[in-house]
């Protein structure tokens, strides 16, 4: 999930962590965030790069642990769950 021209990449088929055949097309669907949170729930950030996932953390006031590199594969209160100031992001 990297930010473009046209916003967030808000779907992906095969989905993110998913094996696909070599040379088999990947769709990316594209537009505004879908994590967006205003009640204080913790956003889906999975499937975005750890830079984006961050950036969107820090702008509802969480802070960010990261476990390894590329782009997020679990979140640490997974979303939608009323959480402390910190979320832990495990990556590969």
């Amino acid at each position: 999930g990297r930010l473009n021209k046209n916003g967030f990449v808000t779907q992906q088929v095969p989905a993110p962590g998913a094996t696909a055949e070599r040379h088999e097309k990947v769709k990316l669907t594209t537009g505004p965030s879908p994590v967006i949170s205003d009640d204080g729930l913790v956003p889906d950030v999975t499937g975005l790069g750890a830079r984006d996932a961050a950036a969107i953390l820090a702008s509802y006031g969480f802070r960010t642990r990261f476990s390894g590199s590329g782009t997020v594969f679990r979140q640490s209160p997974r979303k939608g769950v009323a959480a402390g100031s910190e979320i832990t992001l495990t990556l590969r």
